[in-house]
């Protein structure tokens, strides 16, 4: 069976490879991790759309329907601090993303 290639475009901006998808996720997230902000740190601007758009792209149906991201939150997971991220919605609901899997 031969192998497809691997091919993803968000916002406009390709990537060829799983590799390259979560390198730019790693950049964006790294941008939020200024200790001094404290480790909350919301994800504004073209890095919010981003993570937005690559969560509707590889799994559709983790946004609820009916709702909208309030805000996304560089944030830590059971006291690790490494990239971890929370999706805030509209409804007050809110969810840990696991985007490393979403790029794969």
């Amino acid at each position: 069976m031969a192998k497809t290639k691997y091919a993803c475009e968000i916002l406009g901006e390709s990537y060829p490879t799983a590799s390259a998808l979560r390198s730019r996720c790693r950049e964006i997230i790294d941008r939020y991790t200024d200790p001094k902000n404290g480790l909350e740190q919301e994800v504004v601007g073209e890095d919010h759309n981003f993570l937005v758009e690559l969560v509707r792209l590889r799994d559709a149906g983790r946004i609820p329907t009916g709702t909208y991201v309030r805000r996304i939150v560089r944030c830590c997971r059971d006291g690790q601090v490494g990239r971890h991220i929370r999706f805030e919605y509209g409804d007050g609901t809110s969810d840990m993303i696991g985007w490393s899997k979403l790029c794969g």
